[in-house]
């Protein structure tokens, strides 16, 4: 209850803040509100947004089920939650579109959680804003976290020309289910939906639009959404009826998607699935308070390149964005509180995973290393350890260790990131003392071979950068439940040396965990940009919990056995570029070299 408490508060202040903005700038807009009939005869609330002279102009169109009350006249799509996402200029010079699901807002229907109905009326929507006397007929998608879902299903579409999607999910059980285990993210987006849905109360008195159906009806649909993402606990025919996966590679529009490296929603799922896609990894859920800190940087170093595309793709702009680097990168510098406080560093890449990555294999040893306090403190390594295994028990208590990024983005900056408490009943493998700084930037496999005396467990695995007081500050992390550990190899990351650097689990069949036997689990850690400077350490921690979430199929005490001698995490290691970033704070400076191997790191 807490927690949903302060999702409603966060929600709630954020809608605030986003009227208050509109309400200041409704005066340069006319501003028209319509219910668009669907073909089944739903009727859609939309507001249309257009700069005066009225004239016919591209459309920026988004698609979402918040429906943010009292934002009549939405100058700052997708800005309403994070008005660093686009400059206003370029914002004039679209007509603006906003359109709540079905079942959400003020719009008639039932809201089936971007089901097949929702994907319908996308199309339909699309069509109808192309149709109008104020548009082009030039769609440009837009949308952002949770409102960021229905633009996925769109792309394909004729009118579309290009999409913006900050920080959302093209899969919907990859984005609430972290490793198969639930996360906490579909409570946090049905909240926001239910908010916006009882805002808009009286609007659906004014509009007549409360008796199709009736509410009880639309609340139960909300109820059911939720239960629906419990019940589900492996990815069937529900989720792959709301995912846009399948649909991306046959994307031909240019397409340019955001998260940033603490974002409790990524888009490295779609961004793999899409061809020719942009990313820019320094815009999402935790890069506003960054944004402020860096007096104007963060617009000028980062969001440019965003405005920049929208400009050339959606407006035609001949401003060269067709030849801008493809992927922008925020690096982190040791700490969450380091990156909201804007110590971070940007840099522009060709490509991602960045070209030139020296994927370096790191071992886990024995130890010890005498810095942790853990069940063993063993050592990260680059030599292959003898063969030997580490033994811990599994912690059968719900939520235990469950998902710590929705937890530390819940707590924002309040966050306890420090994880030398958790790591007491873990695992902990360390490296040797940095010499160089050392930048990781790209995906992070775990290759874990482990025996189990539990039916089933969820791994909970951290990456961490252990500063010279003894700090353990959360860098990266990734989950995955025992029974849905089969990949899917063809569609699974890989280097040049045919090593999986991003594992791509199916999560449709469960496996049995064969008691006491060896198993290989490869443990996706999400996707990273850190420089661990000289003097830290780089730290992993294996926490193996009986049931991470409420939902878990069997779970049972028991114990882990680690098999030392075939386990290894992947980690990719970016030689001596790092100083040709630029900080994001206006005094800041670039690190020192860092370094172009392990070996020179460690020496």
């Amino acid at each position: 209850m807490k927690r949903l408490m302060l999702v409603l508060c966060l929600l709630l202040a954020a809608l605030s803040a986003a009227t208050a903005a509109t309400a200041a700038t409704d005066s340069a807009r006319v501003c028209e509100e319509k219910l668009v009939s669907m073909s089944d005869g739903v009727r859609l609330h939309t507001w249309v947004s257009r700069v005066a002279p009225d004239k016919p102009r591209p459309v920026l169109l988004e698609i979402e089920s918040y429906a943010r009350p009292g934002n009549k006249c939405p100058t700052f799509l997708p800005g309403d939650y994070y008005p660093h996402f686009l400059s206003p200029e370029l914002i004039d010079r679209f007509t603006l579109v906003h359109v709540s699901y079905r079942g959400a807002g003020s719009s008639e229907g039932v809201f089936d959680l971007t089901g097949p109905d929702t994907q319908r009326d996308v199309r339909e929507v699309i069509a109808w804003a192309a149709d109008q006397p104020w548009s082009t007929g030039d769609i440009v998608l837009t949308g952002q976290s949770g409102t960021g879902f229905a633009a996925h299903h769109g792309l394909r579409e004729p009118a579309v020309r290009a999409a913006v999607i900050y920080t959302s999910c093209a899969d919907m059980y990859r984005c609430f289910r972290r490793g198969g285990a639930d996360n906490g993210l579909p409570g946090v987006y049905l909240a926001g939906t239910e908010s916006g849905y009882l805002g808009a109360l009286a609007d659906r008195l004014r509009l007549g639009t409360s008796t199709n159906p009736i509410p009880v009806e639309q609340q139960a649909a909300f109820v059911s959404a939720l239960a629906a993402t419990k019940a589900h606990d492996v990815n069937d025919g529900f989720w792959s009826a709301r995912s846009a996966l399948d649909k991306l590679p046959g994307t031909t529009i240019p397409v340019l998607y955001t998260t940033d490296p603490y974002d409790i929603v990524q888009s490295f799922d779609a961004y793999q699935r899409t061809p020719n896609a942009r990313l820019v990894l320094g815009m999402g859920h935790t890069s506003v308070e960054p944004a402020v800190a860096s007096d104007g940087r963060h617009a000028e170093l980062v969001r440019r390149q965003v405005d920049r595309f929208v400009a050339h793709y959606g407006l035609g702009d001949d401003n060269g964005a067709e030849h801008d680097p493809r992927v922008v990168v925020a690096t982190t510098t040791g700490s969450n509180a380091r990156w909201r406080a804007g110590e971070a560093l940007v840099r522009n890449e060709a490509s991602w995973p960045l070209p030139g990555t020296n994927w370096t294999r790191l071992y886990l040893d024995s130890g010890p290393s005498g810095t942790a306090s853990s069940l063993n403190d063993g050592t990260l390594s680059a030599v292959p350890p003898e063969i030997g295994a580490d033994v811990a028990p599994v912690i059968s208590f719900p939520n235990s260790r469950g998902d710590f990024r929705t937890t530390a983005w819940l707590a924002g900056s309040a966050a306890r990131t420090d994880q030398r408490d958790d790591e007491r009943s873990g695992l902990t493998y360390t490296t040797p003392e940095l010499t160089r700084n050392v930048e990781l930037t790209g995906p992070i496999t775990l290759r874990l071979v482990a025996s189990s005396t539990a039916p089933d467990l969820d791994w909970a695995v951290r990456l961490t950068d252990v500063w010279p007081d003894g700090r353990s500050e959360w860098i990266s992390d990734g989950h995955l439940r025992a029974t849905l550990r089969q990949v899917d190899q063809q569609k699974s990351l890989r280097n040049a040396a045919g090593e999986v650097v991003r594992p791509w689990h199916r999560f449709d069949t469960v496996q049995p965990v064969p008691l006491a036997q060896p198993v290989e689990y490869l443990v996706e850690v999400a996707p990273l940009s850190n420089v661990f400077r000289s003097g830290h350490r780089i730290r992993l921690d294996i926490l193996p919990v009986a049931g991470s979430s409420v939902d878990v199929r069997l779970g049972g005490a028991g114990a882990v056995t680690i098999h030392r001698g075939a386990s290894s995490v992947l980690v990719p290691l970016i030689p001596a570029r790092c100083q040709r970033s630029v900080p994001l704070l206006p005094f800041g400076e670039p690190p020192a070299r860092c370094a172009t191997s392990w070996t020179e790191a460690i020496r």
